[in-house]
């Protein structure tokens, strides 16, 4: 993206695209380097998948390359008037409009996403609302929900929060509230959302001796821990190819807890773990196939895809009509969130925008309080 790089700083940006392009065509996985290096804030947390485009629906460059790419091809970096960019083309199909039978277990998982997405939002709404009432009363809240509950001491808005990771949107957040204010309900992944309470503030000092001491120690086992942690879960990894995939018999070797969680679906909760979003791959992969280490709040799993389960269409002819809607109305709402995009990125590109984010956080945080 160079829409915001200053003109001499482009050709550095180039030489970034370049070498990541080097990487897919020696064997990199082409999602998990979108993933860490892609600046569209629309496809980088899906690896890059833009879904299926039509003609007419990207600018001109864009276009001609992802219609002359064959399935599976990988294009020269390209250039366009928002940055550089890497195409994969996964599949190709003649326009056409597509009938109930081909889109019936798409709308399956858009249904099944809709529900706990609206599940999510909703608990995550009655957690806002009740901590607002009760700030101090995060550690019932939660008990009483079955939620996860991070506690944090003493952190600035550069700091990552622990069982969190790095979340800007929720750091600045926090960094603009009060003494027993509440955060916006916030979605920091795609199947995670957070509200976060503040119970003290402590004013800026210049940290002493103590208290830089024993930050400078705590970071250091930190990080001590996070490399014996990744060491061990490399080794777990090797020892598991070595046992032919089998992942209890590595674990019983190298004393590591072995767990066979259930059936999840995108969007659901692996147990044991969190999110299945964590697992993205285990729904790309082929079944046997071994993937890791993940990182789940300084946790590491070694995982394994053991069996993929067909969705259950038996209810979908009940709800055709309903589905069908629904579908186009998400298709519309994608074509303006693209237009919206373009637009705004175009204004800014030509400086006739410019956004402050800063000012749009503490304004919502505002507002947020003011609500409950």
């Amino acid at each position: 993206k160079t829409t915001d790089v200053p003109k001499e700083e482009q050709p550095k940006v180039r030489q970034r695209a370049e070498a990541l392009l080097k990487q897919i065509r020696s064997g990199a996985d082409f999602a998990e380097l979108a993933k860490k290096n892609s600046q569209d804030p629309g496809s980088a947390a899906k690896g890059g998948d833009l879904g299926w485009i039509v003609r007419g629906q990207t600018v001109k460059a864009f276009e001609e390359t992802a219609f002359s790419l064959k399935p599976n091809q990988i294009s020269d970096v390209i250039t366009t008037e928002y940055g550089f960019h890497i195409l994969q083309v996964l599949e190709k199909e003649q326009a056409h409009v597509r009938s109930f039978e081909e889109v019936r277990g798409q709308l399956a998982d858009e249904l099944k996403a809709d529900l706990v997405r609206d599940r999510v939002q909703s608990t995550a709404d009655r957690v806002r609302s009740e901590l607002v009432r009760d700030p101090q009363g995060a550690e019932r809240i939660a008990s009483t929900l079955g939620l996860q509950l991070v506690r944090v001491e003493k952190v600035s808005a550069e700091d990552p929060l622990p069982g969190i990771g790095s979340s800007p949107e929720l750091q600045q957040a926090v960094s603009l509230l009060r003494r027993n204010e509440v955060t916006p309900v916030l979605q920091i992944d795609p199947s995670r959302y957070a509200v976060a309470v503040v119970t003290e503030v402590i004013p800026a000092h210049q940290a002493d001796l103590a208290e830089a001491r024993t930050k400078i120690l705590e970071e250091l086992v930190s990080q001590r821990l996070r490399q014996l942690v990744e060491q061990t879960a490399n080794e777990v990894m090797a020892k598991a190819k070595e046992f032919q995939g089998d992942l209890k018999k590595a674990a019983q070797a190298t004393g590591w807890e072995y767990k066979a969680p259930g059936p999840f679906a995108r969007n659901t909760a692996v147990e044991g773990l969190g999110p299945s979003s964590y697992v993205e791959e285990a729904f790309r992969l082929p079944v046997g196939s071994l993937f890791g280490p993940v990182n789940v709040n300084e946790r590491r799993f070694i995982c394994k895809v053991v069996e993929r389960i067909p969705a259950d269409l038996s209810q979908l002819p009940k709800h055709r009509e309903t589905l069908l809607e629904r579908l186009k109305q998400e298709r519309i709402q994608q074509q303006m969130e693209f237009l919206e995009r373009t637009v705004r990125e175009q204004l800014i590109k030509e400086r006739k925008l410019k956004i402050n984010q800063a000012t749009i956080n503490r304004l919502q945080a505002s507002y947020s309080g003011s609500q409950g």
